[in-house]
């Protein structure tokens, strides 16, 4: 049940938007984001989502083999991508990697 969202920026291209909405109000799942915070408009908007979901967890940028990395994921089952511009999402491959 826990999920890690691990991405660039271009957060609507790469669906963040529509990962952050699909789990919302879902008690049962986990979701780990790993994302930039310069997007200002994006984070205005979804920043009130993160709030009333602790079942979503924002890290910020995380630097790949960084301790908090290794912990994130570690403990996700799986790695949640739904890009809509990517032809080849490299942060899933790393996180499948790891």
């Amino acid at each position: 049940s826990r999920f890690i969202y691990f991405g660039g920026n271009g957060n609507i291209c790469k669906g963040l938007d529509l990962t952050l909405e699909a789990f919302a109000n879902q008690t049962n799942l986990h979701l780990d984001v790993c994302a930039p915070e310069n997007e200002t408009d994006f984070w205005k908007v979804y920043r009130p989502l993160l709030e009333k979901n602790p079942n979503i967890r924002y890290h910020g940028f995380v630097p790949v083999g960084g301790e908090l990395f290794h912990q994130l994921t570690k403990r996700a089952a799986w790695v949640i991508f739904p890009a809509s511009a990517e032809g080849c999402a490299t942060s899933v491959i790393t996180c499948m990697r790891r």
